[in-house]
């Protein structure tokens, strides 16, 4: 996929193309032989690529900093006069409370019945931010409820702990929530599947 702030959105780089060259040398024969860092450590680089049409075309891409979009698509799905709301969320960092805050105050006043969350490229990241997804998701139903427990072993058993679910401004309060999953879904992907199973039907959906 393509952060929508990334140079390489900006460049005309969309999901579906196919990177045949990088500054003129095999793609693939690089990342078979473990020399794709080395390819790409350079500020600018040029691409040859095959876009959807199936046409080649040469992009050059300079990098440079920016805020990465960690939700990747977020809709509104109607089926069969249901409204089933949609999250594609990557990544648990500070600017995603923003991100979430807007995607839930917009499935909030959808007034959806089902969600489905999907954590297919999501590795984890920062405990508060599964903390304020996990919540928007919850609702009523986990509104002062134990979001998780901190358990160590005796020798610190002294800071043992438990933590509530936050308080948020928007929240859907579904019954239940399909969550979409892989290999690669961890860490506070784990969290929020495992937080929200106590209070609420949680369905998981894929390979692991």
């Amino acid at each position: 996929f393509v952060y929508k702030n990334s140079p390489a959105a900006s460049a005309g780089i969309y999901r579906g193309m196919i990177i045949k060259k990088i500054n003129n040398n095999d793609a693939s024969l690089a990342i078979e032989t473990g020399n794709i860092y080395n390819l790409l450590n350079q500020n600018t680089n040029t691409y040859e690529i095959i876009d959807s049409l199936g046409q080649t075309k040469s992009i050059t891409i300079s990098s440079s900093k920016f805020y990465l979009n960690t939700v990747l698509s977020q809709k509104i799905i109607e089926a069969n006069g249901v409204k089933v709301g949609y999250l594609a969320f990557e990544t648990f960092i500070n600017p995603s409370l923003k991100e979430l805050e807007n995607a839930f105050q917009d499935f909030s006043s959808q007034n959806i019945s089902e969600f489905v969350l999907d954590l297919r490229y999501n590795g984890g990241g920062y405990v508060h931010i599964a903390n304020k997804l996990a919540a928007s998701i919850g609702g009523s139903r986990v509104e002062g409820k134990v979001f998780n427990n901190y358990v160590y072993n005796n020798d610190l058993s002294d800071f043992n702990e438990s933590e509530n679910f936050t308080t948020v401004t928007s929240s859907i309060n579904v019954s239940r929530v399909f969550i979409l999953v892989t290999g690669r879904t961890a860490s506070a992907s784990e969290l929020i599947i495992n937080s929200l199973r106590p209070f609420m039907d949680v369905k998981l959906i894929g390979s692991v």
